[in-house]
């Protein structure tokens, strides 16, 4: 069964129940109240963070003194927002630029996935599984041109099988999911494995 915990009064709940006190089926459920209310700040925070940087990559043009001709030129700087970002994150240029192209895709053509996300009912680790795979895919990145429709189509399709399964499962049977496998075939690999594995002891004596 799918939880929803948005409306759980997590904080409250905080403020009366004694960690050393709870027994352990309390703290268990305590911890995923946590993790679901973690997600759904997550889920905010990327949404603010395309408000910051646009739903779509940004070129600006800047005014810059050459040092070695002493003169001045235009550059062009993509997603420049990406410096202010890293800084008031805490993070590098390049980690702050892979946050703001998942908050993207979240907001556009993965905007199940955030739903996801903001209900609990998928962790950061289960989006960057299905954020990696999209990245594979042709017209990744494309805010309009002649791969861009095939890539939201191809996003939707990946989408609708990889989603339920992160919702049931873990971000590493996600991305098994994601790179084109079910969840039953990674299980069935596992077990083909342990089978080899009992008939190589046997063989050698183990």
């Amino acid at each position: 069964m799918e939880m929803d915990f948005r409306s759980a009064p997590l904080m409250p709940m905080v403020s009366v129940v004694d960690e050393l006190l709870a027994g352990p089926e309390l703290a268990v459920t305590m911890v995923a109240l946590f993790e679901s209310h973690i997600a759904r700040l997550q889920a905010e925070q990327l949404t603010w963070l395309v408000s910051a940087a646009s739903g779509h990559r940004r070129v600006e043009e800047v005014l810059v003194l050459d040092p070695v001709t002493d003169c001045e030129r235009t550059i062009r700087i993509a997603d420049a927002v990406r410096e202010e970002v890293a800084c008031a994150l805490r993070m590098s240029p390049v980690t702050a630029q892979q946050r703001i192209d998942t908050a993207r895709l979240l907001a556009g053509p993965l905007a199940a996935t955030r739903d996801a996300l903001a209900r609990g009912q998928v962790t950061m680790a289960h989006v960057n599984a299905l954020v990696e795979a999209v990245a594979r895919l042709d017209g990744a990145w494309e805010a309009d041109g002649p791969n861009a429709e095939a890539f939201r189509e191809s996003c939707a399709a990946l989408e609708a099988r990889v989603l339920p399964v992160a919702r049931r499962s873990t971000p590493g049977l996600t991305r098994t999911a994601a790179e084109g496998c079910s969840a039953e075939d990674f299980i069935e690999d596992i077990r083909f494995l342990k089978k080899l594995w009992s008939a190589v002891e046997r063989r050698i004596g183990v």
